[in-house]
């Protein structure tokens, strides 16, 4: 994969993380706004990610300068699609959509993200970087401590 296929994926997996955690909004209605959090930080990573592809921000990055692989963008690309089928046909428990979350959260492909967003901080406001940066940071905290407060995972 070339830099602007790595980036699509990237933009594709963000969308698609954002894609899901609406679905789970519908299918957990208790737990709305949780998954819609989620949802809109996915949003707002989306429209960083895009608006810096439009502006040329990723026309001067070599592809050996990023630590992110093809085989990894194409597995999370794949895995977010199954996903998006499994929730359509297929029951979801709140216990699995979690761990659909934790798992998305948790890929190379969103800790990459992180690290691209935070690369280009220069072009972008200190305020908002730190907005997007936060909420991404705060992704496996939330979704393991809701995980915690509603019987699904134990401290060990």
């Amino acid at each position: 994969m070339n830099v602007q296929e790595l980036i699509n994926g990237c933009i594709e997996i963000e969308q698609a993380a954002a894609h899901i955690y609406g679905n789970f909004m519908q299918l957990f209605p208790e737990e709305r706004g949780f998954w819609e959090n989620l949802a809109d930080d996915e949003l707002s990573h989306t429209r960083f990610l895009l608006e810096a592809n439009r502006v040329g921000m990723f026309d001067d990055i070599q592809r050996d300068e990023m630590e992110l692989s093809g085989q990894i963008v194409f597995n999370t690309v794949a895995f977010t699609r199954n996903v998006k089928n499994m929730i359509t046909y297929s029951p979801v428990s709140l216990e699995d959509a979690f761990k659909i979350a934790l798992k998305l959260e948790e890929t190379m492909v969103e800790i990459f993200t992180n690290q691209l967003i935070t690369n280009l901080s220069h072009y972008q406001s200190q305020s908002a970087l730190d907005q997007i940066l936060t909420a991404e940071r705060s992704h496996v905290d939330k979704i393991r401590n809701k995980m915690i407060d509603s019987g699904f995972l134990k401290l060990v």
